[in-house]
């Protein structure tokens, strides 16, 4: 029964990397189709996605900002996690106090 189970939840694991893989080259390429003259690298697309996508995924580099300030959208982000985690947790308390309630 416990094999099933792990399983079912490396596949479920497998399956949200690959879903979030899509996503990230899906939006990297409409954003080179609908803005063009944003992005300045000479190198063809298919080699462009490749390196953005190895780099996102493998050493969480998402590039800059293309909006003050300016800064590695990865920093950007670490900053406001606290704040996501934050709302999760008490989220997920009220669900669970709200749950136990009836």
């Amino acid at each position: 029964m416990s094999g099933s189970y792990l399983t079912f939840a490396a596949r479920r694991i497998v399956a949200a990397f690959l879903i979030a893989v899509l996503v990230a080259a899906i939006t990297f390429v409409m954003l080179h189709v609908l803005r063009p003259e944003s992005f300045f690298d000479p190198r063809a697309l298919p080699v462009q996605l490749g390196d953005y996508l190895w780099n996102a995924f493998t050493q969480f580099d998402l590039g800059n900002s293309r909006q003050p300030p300016f800064r590695p959208v990865s920093d950007l982000i670490l900053e406001r996690v606290g704040a996501d985690l934050s709302l999760f947790i008490g989220a997920a308390v009220f669900g669970i106090l709200a749950g136990m309630a009836g």
